[in-house]
């Protein structure tokens, strides 16, 4: 599962790759991965420009036009930049074709994959972002460790805990407690 750092490239390399791209239309041949109705998806994604890609923890946020534009890659989640004359791969589940002729495609083997659309003025105050804890960078340790104390979980629970603390997974989240010895089941 790609957590914070492996997000983060993903981020900038889609946005040194495709920010400018104006998006025609969408093919959706798994529509579930869509959390708005599909059809009003589909129309108001039409003629959006891509004007930046940001990042919330595992999320990636393309902030177009008039929209926000919220993916969660979950366990497999990729995306591939194509040209829109390449045939359709397997688990390659929904197609941005852009105005220049190229595409993106997001490929999702296990299609645990989230992609929701939401107003660009409001975004953050809307499920998913608006319940995510802070990125590691930004937490104030004196906080976290009085949050910390008060949890009746596992410290690993808690570190995975999205609304604590953004971005980490099980292999950042083990690697760190194992380089501060500290046992995965300690209670926070």
């Amino acid at each position: 599962m790609p957590e914070l750092p492996e997000v983060e490239t993903v981020r900038v390399t889609l946005e040194n790759e495709i920010k400018g791209e104006v998006i025609t239309y969408v093919d959706a041949h798994y529509s579930k991965i869509i959390t708005n109705n599909l059809e009003w998806f589909l129309k108001e994604i039409q003629q959006q420009t891509i004007k930046r890609i940001d990042r919330m923890g595992k999320h990636l946020i393309f902030i177009l036009d008039n929209y926000a534009m919220i993916i969660h890659l979950r366990m497999e989640g990729k995306f591939y930049i194509k040209e829109d004359t390449e045939p359709l791969e397997k688990h390659e589940h929904i197609v941005f074709h852009f105005q220049s002729g190229r595409n993106l495609r997001y490929h999702d083997v296990r299609k645990f994959g989230t992609i929701t659309l939401l107003d660009k003025t409001t975004y953050l105050d809307q499920y998913p972002l608006n319940v995510l804890g802070k990125e590691p960078k930004d937490i104030n340790i004196k906080f976290f460790f009085s949050t910390l104390q008060r949890r009746k979980i596992t410290i690993k629970q808690a570190l995975l805990d999205q609304h604590l603390i953004a971005g980490l997974g099980n292999i950042y989240v083990d690697e760190t407690l194992f380089l501060s010895a500290i046992h995965p089941q300690r209670i926070a």
